[in-house]
């Protein structure tokens, strides 16, 4: 049986950008991972299309300051690449999740690339200097553990289990 939740985005302000309907596939005390298909109009991300039916594997915590999402091809479920959320630890319930996005990206490639993404909007927040901090933290952990992960030869399989 499949439990339904609802996926609610807010900017640091605490504004509603976006909802969406999402499926549990696992959670822990600490972490949910979901499963959603893009429902908005094709858009490109650094020479990524997302488009209509894209599958996405979502996995939020309730500790970090980051979501990743990994973004499958609705054609051929071959990994796009993973969006990486600098954002405030999820709030989860029954059946929402709900999260501030805090601007900073990372863009991971298939092929282990990376790209931080919307830095000038990042700063333009002026964040009080703990969330600073932890956005700061998230970033360079991503960037690492995605780098080692890749040097290691770790990235087969399901790479959101690397992340507890």
């Amino acid at each position: 049986m499949s439990t339904n939740y609802i996926i609610i985005k807010q900017n640091f302000f605490g504004k509603e950008i976006l909802r969406y309907p999402g499926i549990l596939l696992n959670r822990t005390s600490t972490a949910i991972t979901i499963e959603a298909y893009f429902q908005r109009e094709k858009i490109l991300i650094h020479n990524v299309y997302i488009n209509p039916g894209d599958r996405f594997v979502e996995k939020y915590f309730t500790t970090r300051w980051f979501n990743i999402f990994e973004i499958h091809d609705k054609n051929n479920d071959k990994i796009k690449c993973w969006y990486c959320n600098i954002s405030t630890p999820a709030i989860i319930t029954k059946s929402s999740i709900r999260y501030q996005d805090l601007a900073l990206d990372l863009l991971v490639y298939p092929d282990g690339e990376q790209i931080i993404l919307d830095e000038d909007e990042y700063n333009e927040l002026e964040l009080p200097i703990n969330f600073q901090r932890n956005t700061n933290f998230a970033k360079d952990f991503l960037q690492i553990k995605f780098q080692f992960l890749y040097k290691n030869k770790i990235h087969k399989g399901n790479i959101l289990n690397k992340f507890t």
